[in-house]
């Protein structure tokens, strides 16, 4: 049962999606396409056995399987994976990371909070990044956490803060190879050397052309502020 999507302006050819996608990949959907762009094969390797009897967690094994093969792709169109919650403002992404547990999905609950319908959620956790002639944008896909929060939807992106908690609210611009690094370690892993080396052009492209920030927050709404008036410069 062959799908078809398009996610992050791709299209997105699906063998035999899972459970997971065939829920949360709905508003992807589109009718048909002449020349896929990414193809997601039928994966036959078995579940693992500790998640056979667990049919949620089977699921979420297939579910991610799809995901790694989208994302290893993705470098291939000028983007990469970050393991961040993205909202929009007023047409600009601001894409917040940080490691989980950490708050970055309470922070951008905040910003909806905050500006209301002048806002959205792109995607909660694992936005697709592109570089579009020369613009980088910030998509939704349906790989999106596990409250599904994503929209099909690719909005320019205005910068990437990697946040931390801390008992007063701060922000500042990040060292450039600093920025390298906290990329590398939120994107997808087990490349070979190939896409490696275009991911890195990806992300060298990337902070080189957007800013990215340091913050430490609090789980309140003057964080926000304190974040959307150095991020919006």
């Amino acid at each position: 049962m062959h799908k078809y999507y398009n996610i992050a302006a791709l299209n997105v050819l699906v063998e035999k999606p899972g459970h997971m996608l065939l829920q949360r990949g709905k508003k992807y959907e589109v009718s048909t396409f002449d020349c896929p762009d990414v193809i997601i094969p039928y994966d036959s390797r078995p579940i693992p056995e500790k998640y056979v009897n667990e049919e949620e967690l089977s699921d979420v094994v297939v579910y991610m399987r799809e995901h790694t093969v989208f994302y290893k792709k993705l470098i291939d169109y000028n983007g990469f994976l970050l393991h961040a919650s993205a909202v929009a403002l007023d047409n600009y992404a601001y894409l917040f990371s940080a490691p989980c547990g950490t708050g970055k999905s309470t922070h951008v609950d905040l910003w909806i909070k905050k500006f209301g319908e002048r806002a959205f959620i792109i995607n909660d956790d694992k936005p697709a990044i592109r570089i579009i002639n020369n613009t980088i944008y910030a998509f939704g896909t349906p790989w999106s956490g596990k409250n599904d929060i994503s929209e099909n939807k690719g909005i320019p992106l205005k910068g990437i803060c990697f946040l931390q908690r801390d008992k007063k609210n701060w922000i500042k611009e990040s060292v450039l190879f600093d920025s390298a690094v906290k990329i590398m370690n939120a994107t997808i892993k087990n490349l070979t050397k190939q896409q490696i080396d275009k991911l890195l052009n990806n992300i060298n492209f990337v902070i080189n052309n957007t800013k990215i920030y340091d913050m430490g927050c609090t789980p309140t709404l003057e964080a926000v502020e304190v974040a959307y008036n150095l991020m919006k410069e």
